[in-house]
């Protein structure tokens, strides 16, 4: 078990149940967060878990339709629910595999069957995260690579659409990459890469909040509720790091000719979404507002 990450959330309206339920986890090192309501748990979706253990009876209402939400929300397509209940009517166990439950424990339950199941599924989890990774991570930089940006920007536009919150896209593009690159070699322009993805990771940590590699010296960062202004600032700021106040960026200064990094940036959003609009506009507007930028040769400056 990765004990990075072991939260598991447990909706259980039963006091004794949850005592046992949450001791039990406990004494596998797993890390039980409690909700007793189905209100309480849908509150509760905003961190990562690596399992989700529901029952179907709760106070306020069905935890079967608390599953319908736990299946609509992106963060949580990939985390497995095992609903334990006291019922057996088979019309409750067909909706739940329905809505996506991954297996059903009836009441009273074997504890050691109950933590079998848990640990097979926490581990299913954490290798398919770990495929994921492999598929999604870009090697160099360790951000995100150019085959999530459609799946991230498409769920972060239909979230903003959901809020009406508005959703922005810097795009970054290093300046002089290949000067660097023909007179200090690969090797140099690698750790330059680095240096400004490195930047880049530092400078934007909410939740909902992306830097994707997007393809050679390109940088996209999506940024969720955040206005025009917001990204504005954040892509000033982002400038001004790459362009020297930044250790990351000053120590490639050892190369025997110093290194000068700088960036350019575009900057568009779109403050309501559209349901039915292509979130691809997005990046379209920020890298034309960046190609004419650079264009007219205004570089290591932020356009939007």
């Amino acid at each position: 078990m990765d004990n990075e990450s072991n939260a598991i959330l447990v909706v259980e309206d039963d006091p004794v149940c949850l005592n046992l339920l949450c001791e039990l986890l406990f004494s596998t090192g797993f890390e039980p967060v409690v909700a007793t309501h189905g209100q309480s748990a849908i509150e509760r979706l905003d961190r990562e878990y690596e399992l989700i253990m529901l029952d179907l009876s709760l106070p306020d209402m069905s935890g079967l339709e608390v599953l319908e939400q736990i299946r609509q929300n992106d963060r949580y397509q990939d985390t497995p629910v095992i609903c334990v209940t006291a019922s057996d009517m088979d019309a409750d166990i067909s909706r739940a595999f329905s809505l996506g439950a991954m297996d059903y424990v009836i009441k009273p339950y074997n504890n050691h069957v109950l933590l079998s199941k848990v640990s097979t599924f926490v581990d299913w989890k954490q290798k398919t995260q770990r495929l994921k990774d492999l598929s999604t991570i870009d090697k160099l930089t360790g951000v995100d690579n150019r085959h999530r940006l459609d799946e991230i920007l498409s769920n972060e536009w239909r979230r903003a659409a959901r809020s009406s919150s508005p959703l922005s896209v810097i795009m970054v593009d290093m300046d002089n990459f290949k000067a660097i690159n023909d007179g200090h070699g690969h090797q140099a322009g690698d750790e330059c890469l680095q240096a400004v993805a490195n930047v880049l990771k530092a400078t934007i940590r909410r939740a909902g909040d992306y830097v994707i590699r997007y393809g050679g010296d390109e940088f996209t960062l999506v940024l969720a509720n955040t206005d025009k202004n917001a990204a504005v600032q954040l892509a000033e700021k982002i400038r001004t790091q790459v362009s020297g106040e930044n250790p990351a960026c000053q120590q490639l200064n050892s190369f025997l000719t110093p290194l000068q990094l700088s960036v350019t940036l575009g900057v568009a959003t779109e403050e309501k979404p559209a349901p039915e609009a292509s979130p691809d506009s997005l990046i379209h507007n920020a890298d034309s507002v960046l190609v004419a930028g650079k264009g007219r040769g205004e570089k290591n400056a932020v356009h939007s």
